[in-house]
């Protein structure tokens, strides 16, 4: 996933910090949340809310580790997925760091803009994720994480059957849906469906349908949801 909201700090130059979580409307503003046995604070940024956190002194050398970043993204999964119920929200990508409050105002200043329309984009909408394996495949752990994977540009055309009959019918009923190459390389198909709350039921019975269809020709479908919008900030 790229980032969506900040050039991410070089993370040998970070000594103390400050990591984003996301950004959300501003009724979250003001308010803390634990998650993963971290404090996170939705700090007022004129009518939106950041969601950040302070490194600790213990992390701070760590930052960027592979076992880092890890945690960063079940954080950012855990936190930014409880709270899509209660306030529109754009998760920040797993390791978003700042030197200093200062220097994430600053981004803020700049970013604004494209944030405000970005949450007016995934107003009331939430995202679905599916994975497609060509026969039986026991559950994948990739369903479990942040996101599925890089967007697929321009390459709709190369979708198989039934995955095509899957897609065409999970996008006809979402407000929008993107194609995913799948962290996982045995996966055949991946794609990224975000859903208005109005239509949630629709989709719903839309997705059980054609995945059953597709399990009657011996493939395998996975499916995650609902969930923050990763794929459409």
């Amino acid at each position: 996933m790229k980032p969506q909201y900040a050039e991410q700090r070089s993370f040998r130059d970070v000594r103390r910090g400050i990591a984003l979580i996301g950004v959300g409307h501003a009724s979250l503003a003001g308010r803390r949340f634990t998650c993963e046995g971290v404090r996170v604070e939705a700090m007022e940024y004129r009518d939106l809310a950041l969601l950040v956190r302070a490194l600790r002194n213990d992390e701070v050398g760590r930052v960027g580790d592979a076992s880092w970043m890890a945690r960063e993204e079940r954080l950012v999964l855990r936190l930014c997925d409880r709270l899509i119920a209660k306030s529109s929200l754009l998760p920040a990508k797993p390791g978003t760091v700042f030197a200093s409050r200062s220097e994430l105002n600053e981004t803020a200043k700049q970013t604004y803009g494209r944030w405000r329309r970005a949450l007016g984009r995934v107003m009331g909408k939430q995202e679905w994720l599916v994975l497609g394996y060509a026969g039986p495949h026991s559950a994948p752990a990739a369903c479990g994480s942040a996101v599925l994977g890089k967007v697929l540009v321009g390459r709709r055309s190369v979708i198989g059957a039934p995955f095509a009959d899957l897609w065409h019918a999970l996008s006809s009923v979402a407000a929008q849906g993107r194609l995913i190459v799948p962290r996982d390389p045995r996966a055949a198909f991946g794609a990224a469906l975000l859903v208005a709350a109005e239509h949630a039921t629709a989709f719903r019975h839309t997705m059980l349908r054609a995945v059953a269809e597709c399990a009657a020709t011996g493939v395998t479908v996975y499916y995650a949801g609902p969930r923050a919008p990763f794929h459409f900030t």
